[in-house]
């Protein structure tokens, strides 16, 4: 890109004519009307002075030359009062007659020097041997500029606008500097002045915004103006319709796409600027109602609409202004089915809504949409084989596809339909290799085909593809190292990389991707530090790598990055109050910050993030009561509130933040009951009230815990083999279950206890290989045992104890040289030959004491045990020789023949006694005589 120098022969400017215009916009309305009109409103207004209506006069020409040639002479006019040429160059320009007229007509008068390019469409490649661009069948420039050109002129790249002109705007930087280029050199000034100047204009932005809707809501001054513009075209009409109609189109079309310039305005004052304007130009429509042309005109002002409220976050409107262009460009191609332009009109209109559809999670919708826009691209390529403008469509539709199915979760349905859209993107590449739009098609497209992969699990896959797209994105930007839009797509790509590095375990190459990331980010707003979209894109590489510090430890580190991060999130939040997602993106980058506060140890700063964050995301719900996202806000950062406040001692703060996230969680209950992660929310929260409780208030912890039961069985009965689910449910269990036996509710207990189990066994068996649950059923299975024997359920005892031993046997055969496994067994085993003495099952009971012994040799609890059987099955010798022989010991703290006597007493309560369990006892009180021979009974 070069600034623009004279060629041989180039006549001077004559001067004859005093310009009117700074600059006339050459184009073909076929392809380029809307990025036409975007230009002209950006180059009119930058740097513009608040009390001017333009700092450029650029003359926009929207009447079609070739349905009304008579207009010509009216042109030429305009073009010989005009200073400077903006031929905005593609297939299409080249191929127009009346561009190639308009071009020769204006270097005719003024030279070549003075003709500025904006490429839309095609490749501009220099030839320094030849001193021409490269000529060939696509170039993209009209007949008049071959061969006339001695050093490159100064040209600028606008074809990432054509497919999307959304994008065209200042908020835009690449659409933005490019304009600046050119306005810049019209002006006579110097890049860098003009944008200081710009940015110091648009500051005042929010201001004026805010006055002309005083004075449009207030006095309906702008409702008079529109009405009197309607009525004084609509009388011009019967001496020139046509440029009446393309009058009131530049009118639209400043305040639609200047509105999308000024940051801070309220959507309810941008729709109340909009709907005045809608009625003008009805006024107009009326007057004539079967004119196609002012239908299209309307059609293209709804759509113009329809970007401005996208722009402002105001999806319905903007949905609802596409969906009346829509119903126009159908009904204009009822009558003509084969006009390619209003066939395209259905399209555009088609993704537009596909794309809102699918932000707002309407995947059926979107794929509704999505689907009439590829029908309506292969209709185009029926009619038109060669125009690559339809192929690309076609391919683009089926990557929209292929987004909605994977917003639906049909990862392999997306995948499908998103490699035919990428063969359709390389074939057409192949025919122009040097066509860096369609390789950045290709990119895009792969990295959305790595999206899909990851949906099926296919991680490595995902990310071959993703680095494959990242491959094209670095030579693309090595191509165009200036272009801001190559760095942008290459630090959004590495931010995937690195999530996808993430997921596959690989946190150095996770981290190393976010770096690179972050580094660009910071490059980009070093080249406009006012850049929101910038800043944003920085402030995510920030938390990216402030949660990588915090996940290997170093958390000092992740807090200056987490902080970093919030500060900016909080700055674009204030600088757009209306924008909830970023005041929601703002309250979690506080959430982080808090976090990393609590991980350094400053509880009182942590406590401030968390309150902060909570409270911005209350101030959403303010106006907002229905934005579920700040609600759910309200509770995460409440409930780690109380969690840092009950960490210092402040109890009754703690419970109070509790208390206001279970408010929260309940309204989210109240929309959806059935939603899992709400449900969840309000479970955990209820968890913590119980266990603040349980301490002097055990009615109020039994009830919050029994709420939260009723949740996490809900939770569990929606999705039995959950893992996650199970072990909440089986805390909550636990916990209630703690204070149903404290009260001395010894069968409630019991009956919670057998759920527990019940539940440890769906665990285990949803997840057969992990050991701790199978551990934690072991000993549940043991406690519920105990709880059993303590109500004189014997047999039901020995049957959990019983099923506890298979439990920590194959614990055992997984790991035998594990420490502890072997005495847990043992432990069982003991239980089991506990309980088979209530049951008479002597066997099985002196069974179970050797096993325990076999693996525990010596142990004094399970001597007693075999002592105990063998004393019951008559075989005193044998039982003497333990009871006596262990006389004077000492189990733990208490004497040996404490723990006989005590067992004695809990057999006799079960109405099992024998009369040498008498002799013992006197033997052990003192008496030293020898026991007698006993006789067994029952």
């Amino acid at each position: 890109m070069k600034h623009p120098s004279p060629i041989a022969g180039s006549p001077p400017a004559t001067g004859a004519v005093k310009p009117v215009y700074d600059a006339f916009i050459s184009y073909s309305q076929r392809g380029d009307k809307a990025v036409a009109r975007a230009l002209r409103t950006v180059i009119q207004t930058i740097g513009k002075p608040w009390w001017k209506v333009r700092s450029l006069n650029v003359f926009l020409d929207a009447t079609s030359l070739s349905a009304a040639p008579s207009l010509w002479q009216g042109i030429a006019d305009k073009l010989d009062r005009s200073r400077y040429l903006i031929l905005l160059a593609s297939p299409e320009a080249a191929a127009s007659k009346w561009v190639d007229r308009e071009v020769a007509h204006f270097i005719a008068a003024n030279g070549i020097d003075r003709l500025l390019i904006a490429l839309t469409d095609g490749e501009l490649a220099w030839d320094e041997e030849i001193h021409d661009f490269r000529s060939d069948a696509a170039l993209p420039l009209p007949p008049s500029l071959h061969g006339r050109f001695a050093e490159e002129p100064l040209w600028v790249d606008l074809r990432a606008f054509r497919t999307d002109p959304a994008l065209a705007t200042k908020s835009n930087q690449g659409f933005l500097h490019a304009s600046l280029d050119l306005a810049a050199t019209i002006h006579s000034v110097e890049k860098a002045d003009l944008y200081s100047e710009e940015v110091r204009q648009q500051r005042r932005s929010v201001r004026l915004a805010y006055g002309v809707v005083v004075v449009v809501a207030g006095l309906g001054i702008a409702a008079g103006i529109a009405a009197w513009i309607a009525t004084t075209e609509a009388e011009r009409a019967t001496r020139n319709f046509d440029i009446a109609k393309g009058t009131v189109d530049d009118v639209v079309f400043d305040i639609a796409q200047g509105l999308r310039e000024v940051e801070g305005m309220r959507i309810e004052s941008l729709r109340i600027i909009l709907e005045r304007v809608e009625q003008a130009v009805g006024r107009l429509s009326e007057a004539a109602a079967d004119d196609t042309d002012i239908m299209r005109s309307r059609g293209a002002m709804l759509g113009e609409f329809g970007d401005t409220y996208r722009a402002a976050g105001d999806r319905g409107s903007a949905l609802a202004a596409y969906r009346e262009s829509l119903e126009i460009a159908e009904t204009l191609t009822a009558t003509d089915p084969a006009n390619t332009r209003w066939l395209a009109d259905i399209g555009v209109n088609l993704s537009k809504i596909g794309d809102i559809e699918l932000q707002r999670n309407n995947v059926e919708a979107a794929l509704e949409a999505f689907e009439g826009y590829l029908a309506t691209a292969r209709k185009l390529t029926t009619l038109e084989p060669d125009n690559t403008t339809w192929q690309r469509d076609v391919a683009i539709g089926l990557g929209r596809i292929g987004l909605a199915r994977m917003a639906a979760g049909d990862g392999a349905g997306a995948l499908e339909v998103q490699e035919q859209s990428l063969a359709l993107h390389r074939e057409l590449a192949a025919t122009d290799p040097d066509n860096t739009l369609w390789q950045r098609d290709i990119a895009a497209i792969l990295e959305n085909m790595s999206g899909a992969l990851e949906l099926t699990g296919e991680l490595e896959d995902a990310r071959a593809t993703l680095a494959e797209s990242l491959a094209i994105t670095r030579r693309l930007h090595d191509i165009d190292p200036g272009n801001v839009l190559r760095w942008r797509d290459l630090a959004l790509r590495l931010l995937r990389l690195g999530d996808i590095d993430t997921r596959l375990g690989d946190a150095a190459a996770a981290l190393a991707a976010w770096e690179e990331s972050l580094t660009i980010s910071r490059s980009l707003t070093t080249i406009d530090p006012e850049n929101a979209v910038w800043q944003h894109d920085m402030a995510v590489a920030l938390q990216r790598l402030g949660e990588a510090r915090m996940a290997n430890g170093s958390a000092p580190t992740a807090l200056a990055l987490f902080s970093e991060s919030a500060d900016i999130l909080k700055r674009l939040a204030a600088l757009d109050p209306e924008d909830t997602t970023l005041q929601l993106e703002a309250a979690f980058g506080l959430e982080r910050l808090g976090d990393a506060r609590l991980a350094t140890g400053d509880d009182a700063e942590a406590i401030s993030a968390y309150e902060e964050a909570a409270g911005m995301a209350e101030t959403v719900l303010a106006d907002r009561r229905d934005n579920h996202a700040a609600r759910r806000v309200v509770v995460v950062c409440r409930g780690k509130e109380g969690d840092t406040r009950l960490r210092t001692g402040d109890r009754d703060g703690a419970l109070a933040s509790y208390e206001t996230a279970l408010a929260a969680a309940r309204m989210l209950l109240a929309a959806d009951p059935r939603d899992a992660v709400w449900q969840a929310d309000a479970a955990e929260t209820l968890d913590r009230i119980g266990n603040l409780k349980l301490e002097g208030d055990d009615a109020g912890a039994q009830e919050a815990y029994g709420e939260a039961l009723d949740l996490r069985r809900a939770l569990v009965a929606a999705d039995p083999g959950n893992p996650d689910r199970l072990r909440a449910l089986i805390g909550d269990l636990e916990r209630l279950g703690y204070l149903k036996a404290r009260a001395g509710d010894g069968e409630a207990a019991i009956v919670l206890m057998e759920e527990i189990v019940a539940a440890g066994r769906d665990l285990t068996a949803a997840v057969p290989d992990s050991d701790g649950d199978r551990m934690q059923l072991a000993g549940n299975l043991e406690r519920l045992g105990h709880l059993k024997m303590v109500l004189d359920d014997a047999a039901g005892a020995l049957s959990a104890w019983q099923e506890s031993v298979g439990v920590w046997r194959a614990l055992v055969d997984a790991a035998p040289a594990e420490p502890g496994r072997g005495r847990k067994l043992a432990g069982a085993f003991a239980n089991v030959a506990w309980a088979s003495l209530f049951t008479g099952d002597l066997d099985r009971s002196e069974a179970a004491s050797r096993e325990a012994l076999a693996l525990v040799p010596g142990e004094a609890v399970f001597l007693t045990r075999l002592a105990h059987a063998l004393m019951a099955s008559g075989r005193i010798a044998e039982a003497d020789a333990i009871y006596l022989g262990r006389r004077g010991t000492m189990v733990g703290d208490r004497r040996w023949e404490d723990v006989v006597v005590t067992d004695f007493a809990a057999l006799r309560d079960a109405g099992v006694s024998y009369p040498h369990m008498a002799e013992i006892e006197e033997i052990f009180s003192g008496s030293d005589a020898a026991p007698t021979e006993p006789t067994a009974t029952d």
